[in-house]
């Protein structure tokens, strides 16, 4: 028989606990339901990395609504009826899976977030999927300590069990979850050494390939009288771009010289165009009966289509000069560690690296060759003028032209 004191001490632990726990895991999933149902696109991008694109981006984002739906109703259940083992053992399962998608996240060098799978504040950061399997393995304990309250009452009340209580005491499915979940975790919280070692090794790509490009860059230019690559009549910036023997229409004057600057230096300058390339614009180009074309991963800097006179201030209040239409020369860099030439920032063809961009930043190089890799928030903090077609766009415009300073 137990003393009065330990029926005061066990008692409300049995009745209050189990419910107190379910109710905590309702509110999770529930919070966790809830941002994926506002923010669909965000978990169907999740959805759809970790299926390897085993299927379109639509139906990861009704996958994604469906997964959003079960949480909500499993926190429906967990409230309406907090003492039933069933659901605890099926949150617990739950947060087993989501760990392992975190895990598989941490593997990722660029991975999508949607700030449904960790904890508020930590979206798109790097801590972000080690927070969020700290979270599952809170949770994830605090469920087997509801699941096996009873077991531990029997227990301490020293009441016989019978022998299929004892097999169930002895290796339930909650411990084997709960052990691989316990892996799960441990490998996570050793990861985040290893994603930022994969961090920086994608930074070192980033400024490699940028030297790269701007050395090739330079290359051209002094085999072309110091000219930087233009696609023009000179003096008109209202006609048809022609490349080789592509004439293109429709392209405003800027717009055409940043993105496709790179297509002249191919093969000569750069024999390896899917380096700055991405694989799916030189599929879409070529479907389009163009594949001569190249779309870089890095925008040349607009203020190397016009004279530096254009990018003024003073300019702006002035009728358009066209003579100032025409490509402008290496010696007119006046402050080459200031002035970048080349980045991701505006790129088309940067448009499929977004999310890494998010993550590691965009990356630079400037005209002395330097290279180096900025948040947006700091590029968009850079000194712009506006420009005709483009508007006001820092880095590829900046006021005095290839005389001003980005940085």
């Amino acid at each position: 028989m137990e003393s009065a004191s330990e029926q005061f001490v066990h008692r409300p632990r049995l009745q209050f606990l189990p419910i107190g726990i379910a109710s905590l895991l309702a509110l999770a999933f529930f919070w966790g339901g809830s941002i994926k149902v506002l923010y669909p696109d965000d978990f169907g991008r999740v959805v759809y990395r970790i299926l390897a694109r085993s299927s379109d981006s639509a139906s990861a984002v009704w996958m994604g609504l469906l997964v959003a739906a079960s949480e909500i109703a499993l926190a429906a259940a967990l409230l309406a009826d907090p003492r039933s083992r069933r659901w605890v053992q099926v949150s617990v399962g739950l947060l087993v899976l989501y760990s392992l998608v975190l895990v598989r996240l941490l593997f990722m060098d660029d991975p999508p977030s949607c700030g449904c799978l960790s904890v508020p504040g930590l979206r798109g950061t790097t801590e972000e999927a080690a927070a969020g399997l700290l979270r599952n393995a809170a949770l994830i304990w605090l469920g087997s300590v509801a699941l096996r309250t009873p077991i531990d009452r029997a227990r301490r009340t020293g009441r016989q069990t019978s022998p299929a209580s004892r097999r169930a005491a002895g290796f339930t499915l909650i411990e084997v979850l709960v052990t691989i979940s316990i892996i799960a975790i441990l490998t996570g919280i050793l990861l985040p050494a290893l994603a930022g070692a994969r961090r920086q090794a994608q930074l070192t790509r980033f400024s490699v390939m940028q030297r790269q490009l701007n050395l090739a860059l330079t290359q051209y230019a002094h085999d072309h009288d110091a000219s930087m690559p233009y696609f023009a009549s000179r003096n008109d910036p209202y006609s048809a771009v022609r490349i080789g023997t592509e004439t293109f229409e429709g392209f405003s004057y800027f717009s055409a010289q940043v993105n496709l600057w790179a297509t002249p230096l191919v093969p000569v300058y750069i024999p390896d165009r899917s380096m700055i390339e991405d694989e799916e614009l030189r599929q879409w180009m070529s479907e389009q009966g163009r594949p001569g074309v190249v779309l870089a991963r890095s925008a040349l800097t607009a203020t190397a289509f016009a004279a530096p006179e254009y990018f003024t201030l003073a300019a702006r209040h002035l009728p358009v000069n066209y003579g100032h239409f025409r490509p402008t020369r290496l010696w007119e860099v006046r402050f080459p560690s200031d002035k970048a030439l080349l980045s991701s920032y505006g790129a088309i063809g940067s448009i499929n690296d977004l999310d890494a961009i998010q993550v590691h930043g965009h990356p630079c190089s400037f005209a002395d060759g330097s290279a180096a890799t900025y948040p947006t928030r700091v590029i968009d903090d850079w000194p712009a003028v506006a420009v005709p077609w483009l508007g006001t766009i820092p880095i590829l415009t900046t006021e005095d032209g290839l005389a001003g300073r980005d940085r």
